[in-house]
Order: C-alpha cells, then sequence, then structure tokens
C-alpha cells in the first residue's frame, strides 16, 4: 500500500501521541510535522526526544512505509548485531530499543488497530496490515563534529 508523505507523518505523529512508539520519547516537531532527518530506499529517519527532556536528541529509524521492508527475522538479527557491536566499540550507533507493530487502516486511512510483534519467529498474521519496525538510536550529532570544509572529526577518544 503506498502511502503519501503527509499520510506517513499523520500515522507517525498518531502513534506517537497514543504511545505506541516509545513510552518517554517523542518525535521532534517543527510547525506539528516530524523532523526528519533523511530518508532511504527502506526507511525514513526522524529526530526524538526525551519528553520530560527535550535537549536530549535521539534518532527513530522508522522501516516499512516503503515499498521495502525486513523480514521480521532479518529485522531482529540486525537489532541484535547492532546492539553487540555498539557494546564493543564506541564508534558505533548505540541501539536504545526496537519494536514491530502492525497497524490496520480504515478506507480512509485512519488508524483502525495497532498490535505489537514481539518475535522473531512470529509470521506476519495480517495481510492487510502494515508492519512497521522501528529502532530507537543515540543522535550521531553528538559524536560526530563536521568542519566548514566537510571534515569529520569523532569527539570520543
Amino acid at each position: 500500500m503506498f502511502l503519501a508523505n503527509n499520510k506517513v507523518e499523520e500515522i507517525l505523529c498518531t502513534l506517537d501521541k497514543e504511545g505506541y512508539i516509545f513510552p518517554g520519547y517523542e518525535i521532534a516537531k517543527v510547525n506539528n510535522h516530524p523532523v526528519m532527518l533523511g530518508t532511504g530506499g527502506f526507511s525514513r529517519v526522524y529526530e526524538m526526544h526525551r519528553s520530560n527532556k527535550p535537549e536530549n536528541k535521539y534518532v527513530l529509524k522508522v522501516i516499512g512505509f516503503e515499498s521495502h521492508a525486513m523480514t521480521l527475522d532479518e529485522f531482529w538479527n540486525t537489532v541484535k548485531l547492532q546492539s553487540a557491536l555498539s557494546e564493543q566499540t564506541e564508534y558505533i550507533c548505540r541501539l536504545i530499543s526496537a519494536k514491530v507493530i502492525c497497524i490496520i487502516l480504515d478506507d480512509e486511512g485512519r488508524i483502525q488497530e495497532v498490535t505489537e510483534t514481539t518475535e522473531a519467529k512470529e509470521t506476519l498474521q495480517n495481510p492487510d496490515g502494515i508492519y512497521i519496525q522501528f529502532i530507537l538510536m543515540e543522535k550521531l550529532e553528538d559524536i560526530i563534529e563536521r568542519s566548514r570544509f566537510g571534515n569529520i572529526l569523532l569527539k570520543r577518544a
């Protein structure tokens, strides 16, 4: 199912407001629109912050609104790998949390049902559902500095 950008934003804002994404965190917004940091073939990346400390910035990677999505096994294996690697070195973005939800939309594109899928081996039960994979990570701006000439410096020693 293809969804226009404004519909994706509307769905994300609803999920965020109702606490389905990550409780204790909120999607950063400007003029009531989520702050998008980037997009790719598989995902969209948004800025998040702690609900009680907006100055603490994080990143939300959202997979599933595009035409390509990872299988649940691929998703959970990637999450485990990134978690393990980030524990071994401070130069890999730290993964904070991950989850998969399934949403059912009505004919007007409003959310009718939301369920969380937690197991890697769990099969995608609902062919009419949109399976959205969320990864909450530290924001790289805090560890990367760019000079005005484009040179990159890692702040962590």
